[in-house]
């Protein structure tokens, strides 16, 4: 990976106050609120029939979200998805879809 993130003298722009942020938030289409920006697990990206772009936020909650980590990931509102279980070299199961009869895409292609 070679972003700007990753040079040598980059500060991460530690100056920029909550109004600063606040703004960049709103341009990036994500939310701010407990004084700071909430990122999703994944942004799928993608242009409608009629040229729109658009773009769904995907937020893989498992049974260790809770309390506080569990009420940001609901007030976000992004899309929620439950991992039920994982297995390692196998298929994981998932509250809507997973496995070898459909998953995530599918299931926000429809």
């Amino acid at each position: 990976m070679n972003g700007i993130g990753n040079r040598d003298d980059y500060d991460g722009h530690p100056d920029r106050d909550a109004e600063e942020i606040a703004q960049w938030a709103l341009e990036h289409d994500l939310p701010y609120f407990d004084d700071q920006v909430h990122f999703p697990d994944l942004r799928i990206e993608y242009e409608e029939l009629d040229g729109r772009r658009a773009h769904e936020d995907v937020e893989v909650l498992t049974v260790h979200y809770r309390g506080a980590h569990a009420a940001a990931a609901a007030r976000s509102g992004f899309t929620a998805y439950r991992g039920i279980s994982a297995r390692i070299g196998g298929r994981s199961g998932g509250g809507r879809g997973g496995g070898r009869n459909g998953g995530l895409a599918e299931e926000l292609l429809r």
